[in-house]
C-alpha cells in the first residue's frame, strides 16, 4: 500500500482541479497531463520519502552532450532537475526529487502545493 501521505495529496489535487480521481498504480506511479500538452508522471517512493515528478525531455540537437550531462549532475549539487537518457527507449528524460518534508507544509493546503509542484515541472521543460 502506498503512503497515506501521497495518497491524500493525489486525491486532494484531483479534487481541487475538478478532475477524475488520480491513483498511484501497482508501481507507485500517476500519469497526467498538463495543458494538453505536458505529459508527467509522478511516482510515490515510501521507501525514501520522496515524489518524483517525471517527464520527457526533448533537447535541441544544438544543445551539446557536455550541456546536457551538467543537468544530470544538477541533484547532487543543488536542488535542481536532474535528467538521464534510457537506453531502451532511447528518449531522454528530466525529474525534480521532492522529500516528504517539503511536502508537509502543504497538509493545511495541498492542492496548491502539488499544483505548484506540477506546474514547475512542466514549464522546466519536461
Amino acid at each position: 500500500m502506498k503512503s497515506l501521505f501521497y495518497k491524500t495529496l493525489l486525491d486532494d489535487f484531483s479534487r481541487c482541479m475538478n478532475m477524475a480521481p488520480l491513483v498511484f498504480d501497482d508501481k507507485g506511479a500517476c500519469n497526467i497531463i498538463i495543458d494538453k500538452t505536458f505529459a508527467v508522471t509522478l511516482r510515490c517512493d515510501g521507501i525514501h520519502q520522496r515524489l518524483l515528478l517525471i517527464g520527457l525531455l526533448e533537447p535541441s540537437k544544438d544543445i551539446p552532450l557536455q550541456l546536457l550531462l551538467t543537468g544530470a549532475l544538477n541533484p547532487l549539487v543543488n536542488a535542481g532537475p536532474g535528467i538521464g537518457w534510457d537506453e531502451h527507449s532511447e528518449l531522454y528524460y528530466a525529474y525534480q526529487s521532492i522529500p516528504q518534508e517539503a511536502l508537509i507544509y502543504s497538509i493545511f493546503r495541498p492542492c496548491n502545493a502539488l499544483e505548484a509542484l506540477i506546474y514547475l515541472g512542466a514549464t522546466a521543460g519536461f
